[in-house]
């Protein structure tokens, strides 16, 4: 029980020497608001929208608002709806921005994670 309790403590000393040495610069890790970086992430692909089949035969069309991050390489992480018009249009709109790519934000040169609002818009073709 004893060598159990030391491998732990052992473990844990480890761990968190691991965590305060900065293995990941915090530059890479911090996320920056548009208002803080030199130049905004730019989007390059869009992955197609999956319209609900139900809401496009009834005619009905919205948007959802979904605030995401743009990392280091230009994919999206941790996207969240922060509204829409209808709750059935927000998995399709996170399932979609989930597979944008986009050229990377940076700041003094350096490219950085930044957090964006992105406005998915359902609409019928005419």
């Amino acid at each position: 029980m004893k060598q159990l309790a030391v491998l732990l403590f052992s473990l844990a000393a480890f761990s968190s020497g691991f965590a305060e040495s900065g293995s990941v610069p915090a530059s890479r890790t911090q996320v920056y608001s548009l208002a803080e970086v030199d130049r905004p992430p730019q989007l390059m692909v869009m992955a197609r929208l999956a319209y609900p089949a139900e809401l496009k035969q009834q005619g009905v069309t919205g948007q959802v608002i979904v605030e995401l991050v743009v990392d280091l390489d230009g994919s999206v992480r941790d996207p969240v709806v922060k509204s829409s018009t209808r709750p059935e249009f927000e998995l399709p709109a996170l399932q979609a921005v989930s597979k944008w790519k986009y050229k990377p934000g940076r700041k003094n040169k350096e490219k950085v994670n930044v957090r964006i609002e992105e406005t998915v818009k359902f609409e019928l073709k005419k």
